[in-house]
This record gives C-alpha cells, sequence and structure tokens, in this order.
C-alpha cells in the first residue's frame, strides 16, 4: 500500500475543506501535467470530444502502468494531472509519449507532455497535500490543496526543460477508454462549466453552501449526467472513434473490442433485459466526476436559467470583493468519457465536461477578465 492507498476516505464533498483528510504529498513523488497545445483552436472545429478523448486518455496511459496501485489524478478538459511514485516514472513518460504519437496522428492533436518533482516545486515555497474523495465504493476522486498544482502547470507549460519526452515506440494501450455516449442534453435549461479560484478553505465553503442554498435539490441533482436520457451512439461512430485509439488495428484485440461496440450498442438501443449492463447504465451518474477539486473548485452542472443568473451574481459579489476568480460557460449539453474496467461498482469512472467548450472555454473567460 502507498502513500495515496493509505490515506482516509471521506464521502462528502463538502469536507474537501476539511484540513483532517490532507496530506502532503511526498517529495520524490511526480507531477505529469498533460494538456492538448492550441485546443481553442481545435475546439473552434468541433473537435472537443476528441481533446476531452486525449485529456482522459493520459490517466488511462498511468493506470495501466500502475495496475492496481492507487494514484491521484484530476482530469482538466484539455489534458489531466497526475502525481505517481518516482518509480513508475520512467515508464509512465515513455507510454505518454507513445500516446503523443498517436493523438498527432489519429487525432492531428499536439499533446504536451511534462513533469516535475514535488521536491521541486517545494522547494520554491509551494505546498501540496492530497485526500480521498470516494465517489463510491471501490473509485476515488483526488482532491488537492496547496499551490503547488499552480505552480508545476506555470512551470511545465511555460518551461521545455520540463517537456522531455522518448517514446517507446511501443503499443499504447487504451483498452477500457471509450466515448459511445452522445452528448447529454440539459434538462433544466443550459450546462454550466463553473472554475472557482478562492483565497481560501473558508471561501470555498462559503461559496460550496450558498450554490447549495441556489440549488435547493443540492448539487448531487444537478449533476448533468441523466441516464435515462442517454443515448448510445450508431456502430459506425463508435467504430470510427475506436478506430483512432488504436495504433494496430488487424489484431484479436481490436477484432473483440469491434464485436464487444456492436453487443453494447443492441443492447442499449433496443433495451435488451440484460442485468449487468442496465446495472451499468444505471451507476454512471454516481461514477462520474462532474465537481472535482484541484487547488481550484472545478463543476459541470446542470442548472435553470434562474439559478445561472444567481449563481453568477453571487460569484460576481465574491470577486469585486477579491475572494475568488471565476470563469462560467454555458453549454446546451453535456460530454461523458469513460474508462472502464468492469461492469460492477468501482470498476469505471466517466468524466464530464461541458459539450460547447467546458471547462477550456471558462478557463479561457477567468484568464481574460483577470490579466
Amino acid at each position: 500500500m502507498n502513500f495515496y492507498e493509505s490515506l482516509p476516505l471521506f464521502q462528502d464533498f463538502h469536507l474537501i475543506t476539511s484540513d483532517e483528510f490532507f496530506r502532503s504529498v511526498p517529495h520524490d513523488w511526480v507531477v505529469v501535467v498533460t494538456d492538448i497545445k492550441n485546443s481553442r483552436k481545435a475546439i473552434e472545429y468541433g473537435k472537443y470530444q476528441d481533446v476531452n478523448t486525449m485529456g482522459v486518455a493520459t490517466i488511462v496511459v498511468a493506470r495501466k502502468v500502475l495496475g492496481h496501485e492507487g494514484f491521484p489524478f484530476v482530469f482538466g478538459g484539455d489534458g489531466a494531472t497526475i502525481i505517481i511514485p518516482p518509480q513508475y516514472l520512467d515508464e509512465t513518460l515513455h507510454k505518454l509519449c507513445d500516446l503523443k504519437e498517436l493523438s498527432q496522428k489519429n487525432y492531428d492533436l499536439n499533446l504536451r507532455v511534462g513533469h516535475v518533482r514535488v521536491g521541486e516545486l517545494v522547494n520554491e515555497g509551494a505546498d501540496l497535500s492530497v485526500a480521498r474523495y470516494e465517489l463510491t465504493h471501490g473509485e476515488c476522486l483526488a482532491v488537492f490543496k496547496g499551490s503547488g498544482m499552480a505552480l508545476a502547470e506555470k512551470k511545465i507549460k511555460q518551461d521545455e526543460k520540463y517537456q522531455s519526452c522518448v517514446a517507446s515506440k511501443g503499443e499504447v494501450d487504451l483498452g477500457g477508454l471509450s466515448c459511445r455516449w452522445k452528448a447529454i442534453p440539459s434538462v433544466r435549461g443550459k450546462i454550466i462549466s463553473l472554475l472557482i479560484e478562492a483565497d481560501s478553505q473558508q471561501t470555498y465553503q462559503h461559496v460550496l453552501t450558498h450554490i447549495n442554498n441556489i440549488l435547493p435539490e443540492g448539487l448531487e441533482a444537478h449533476n448533468p449526467v441523466d441516464t435515462e436520457i442517454m443515448n448510445y451512439k450508431s456502430v459506425y461512430e463508435c467504430l470510427k472513434e475506436e478506430w483512432r485509439l488504436h495504433p494496430r488495428r488487424l489484431s484479436r484485440k481490436f477484432i473483440r473490442r469491434i464485436l464487444i461496440i456492436i453487443s453494447m450498442v443492441l443492447i442499449y438501443r433496443y433495451k435488451l433485459p440484460i442485468g449487468y449492463f442496465r446495472m451499468y447504465k444505471k451507476d454512471i451518474r454516481k461514477h462520474s466526476d462532474y465537481r472535482k477539486f484541484d487547488g481550484m473548485l472545478r463543476m459541470t452542472l446542470d442548472c435553470t436559467e434562474a439559478q445561472i443568473a444567481l449563481i453568477t451574481f453571487f460569484l460576481e459579489t465574491l470577486s469585486n470583493e477579491k475572494k475568488i476568480k471565476y470563469g462560467i460557460f454555458e453549454n446546451k449539453s453535456a460530454v461523458i468519457t469513460c474508462y472502464v474496467e468492469g461492469l460492477k461498482e468501482g470498476e469505471h469512472i466517466h468524466f464530464i465536461d461541458g459539450a460547447d467548450g467546458g471547462y477550456a472555454k471558462a478557463a479561457d473567460k477567468l484568464k481574460n477578465v483577470y490579466i
């Protein structure tokens, strides 16, 4: 059991502001950051699902390398951040560089890969702590606190010396990664992608409490994943996307994936009464990362126009008081990118973002306002 796996669990998201669950990340662990260069242009060309896919692929690659050993990660929309023990660094970087080549060749997306040791961040005055928020039994999201994540991202994006990358020339294994669900339309009005950077843990708690009051059914009810209206893509759409995830298409593994896709499309389109698959679809909602915290509060919520106006007014008030910086972007629907190791509870996780630009567009608004 490593450092991360030994952390205590908590199930109430509001406890992200409680110090008791956080522990400092060991200095020899490594922060690895990926993002799509010029992702805004890709989004303008309608490639946001592709951008999301490559972001989630980072997490999938690391999971393949570390096996059943847990590690903290967060999906950021156009990339992801993971923190891994030092003994896995070389293999993880090699595989991520293989992913970089696949991303360029099959998606025409330039995936940046960089890393920096936690000890270097600490030596420069940053702090980095992590806690484990349990989505459901067997599946956790990392919650981060401190300035370390922001400093790591800044270093990696601004200095090429942190971006050394040598591919292994092997085949990148993305088994379990899928994007087979159509965009999920809002049932309340709009899907908002929300980024909030506050001046203290107390302010974050105030934000969560107040937004929860604006949404009388609670944050959980505004999770955009609605399994009653979710629809599977066509066989053609699924196969087209699956094709790009595989460097080698004439293999038993790829053929097996094709057969699984055809079976899944038939099961969900014709609502065949197969227990495991029905249970899996029902569980997607509680296995989704529609809210998370990595030193910045990130949420994707389905809200009415009136609720969005109230949230925006509240956040603008706090912004004027210099207590927060925020970015908000309205989407017509949400996109979902899945990593499925199995169909049982705790064997799958689903990454949520707005379909029209989501977190990336919200980040643009945040940067443009507070430059």
